[in-house]
């Protein structure tokens, strides 16, 4: 037999469990030791759900990306390339991508042989760094 919850009862179990859980954006420990989120998501035992860690990553993608917008030169550049600074901005954070200076400045007068040297002599993972600065030569995903 299948039960189905109606939005008012969604919204008050939702309403008890936060005043019981609580609501929080981070992970925590809670009274039995296990790393929990959200609204008592116990995360040790039952871990994240492919829709959330889609969602959450695709919000923080739209994140990066406005930040990016917000250079001219991105706009520019062909989808492959813009892809590859977004990976790095997703890696690093955007205030450290900002960090970037001499990386964003060949960006900026289009030289992508600087561009590229300069993720290549960045302390991102070798393998990484290899990868979008062979993007940003070529253009080839």
């Amino acid at each position: 037999m299948s039960f189905e919850m109606t939005e008012e009862m969604r919204i008050k179990i939702k309403t008890l469990l936060i005043k019981h859980e609580g609501f929080r954006n981070h992970l925590y420990k809670d009274s039995r030791d296990k790393w929990t989120i959200g609204i008592g998501h116990n995360i040790d035992d039952l871990g994240l759900k492919d829709k959330f860690i889609n969602e959450v990553f695709y919000d923080d993608i739209d994140d990066h990306v406005k930040f990016l917008s917000s250079f001219e030169w991105f706009h520019a550049l062909d989808e492959n390339r813009q892809c590859a600074l977004i990976d790095l901005a997703y890696n690093v954070g955007d205030k450290n991508f900002e960090n970037f200076v001499e990386m964003i400045k060949a960006l900026e007068s289009k030289n992508m042989d600087k561009a590229s040297q300069e993720i290549l002599d960045s302390k991102i993972s070798k393998e990484r760094a290899q990868d979008l600065a062979e993007i940003l030569l070529t253009g080839n995903l």
